[in-house]
């Protein structure tokens, strides 16, 4: 019943309610696959606190128990990746099954470090079949922006504006680098002032890019 109230808290995301209620339990009063249910969720919990080292540990715990290795994995790996840590999420996201959640989302991640690497053609053949597969919608436009760039850095450039503009269309918030490349392929096109309202948002990353986008 203590753990069900826990429970509770966890479904309507007041994890710090969850924490406080699953630290009273004792865990051996549960049955072993409740145990490994309630250390999941409060992994889970940290995770969504902002305190990634308790979630890992707990994550750990769970690598060789067959229900929730997969999960366990997805999250270590995005705790790496969060990290800056690219070949050990890399190692985690390997060899998980990504037709289930949350692992489904790995793909997509691994095209994240693969374009942060500078390899362009992983990068966009992973950031493809995420968009073909459709399975991770919350992560359409952000993988168009991947395969849009993917496909510039590689000097494909007019493969790559369609995939951008669909980008820039969806997202809250569109990357100032999606604008720039958007604002070269009007200004090569003659088109001046299409080009001038896309550099102008390209403004504000104080980088080379911006410096190019003035000029």
């Amino acid at each position: 019943v203590m753990m069900m109230i826990g429970d509770y808290y966890f479904n309507h995301g007041q994890y710090a309610e969850a924490l406080a209620e699953y630290s009273v339990v004792d865990p051996l009063a549960l049955t072993a696959s409740r145990q490994e249910e309630m250390n999941y969720r409060q992994a889970y919990s940290y995770l969504m606190l902002g305190e990634p080292d308790m979630a890992a540990s707990l994550f750990r715990t769970l690598q060789s128990k067959p229900a929730w290795r997969n999960a366990a994995h997805f999250y270590l790996g995005y705790i790496a990746y969060s990290k800056g840590d690219y070949p050990q999420a890399l190692q985690y996201f390997r060899g998980l099954d990504t037709t289930k959640e949350p692992a489904n989302a790995a793909p997509y991640y691994e095209a994240q470090i693969y374009y942060a690497q500078g390899e362009y053609d992983k990068c966009l053949t992973t950031a493809r079949n995420l968009l073909s597969g459709g399975n991770v919608p919350q992560f359409v436009p952000e993988c168009n922006r991947l395969a849009g760039e993917s496909l510039y850095n590689l000097g494909r450039s007019q493969e790559a504006i369609p995939y951008l503009w669909k980008y820039c269309a969806e997202a809250k918030e569109p990357a100032p680098s999606a604008f720039y490349i958007l604002g070269v392929s009007e200004y090569e096109k003659g088109d001046n002032d299409a080009a001038i309202k896309l550099f102008q948002q390209a403004i504000g990353s104080h980088s080379a890019m911006e410096q190019s986008a003035w000029l």
